[in-house]
């Protein structure tokens, strides 16, 4: 899943900006998981990197895009490693 915004539209081409950052729900469906599953996580000490934002339980947390890329890369790797094969 890939965020993106329109910013401007002109005749000759739309620009479009990705995100830094996501909310829980966002970050959860780009990794395939539950956004239950990123909240039992971020309570055990696991998962993807994530930043509060202020004291609330959701809505103060995100996700640096950049981070859950690095994150699932990381998992594939080891994953490869795991079986013996060159990533």
């Amino acid at each position: 899943m890939t965020v993106t915004m329109p910013v401007e539209t002109t005749a000759a081409a739309t620009i479009f900006i990705q995100p830094l950052a996501v909310d829980a729900i966002d970050a959860a469906a780009m990794i395939g998981r539950r956004p239950k599953t990123l909240e039992n996580w971020r309570r055990m000490g696991a998962g993807p990197r994530y930043v509060k934002t202020d004291n609330s339980d959701q809505a103060g947390v995100i996700y640096i895009v950049d981070d859950l890329r690095r994150w699932l890369e990381e998992r594939a790797a080891a994953t490869d490693a795991a079986r013996g094969s060159a990533a």
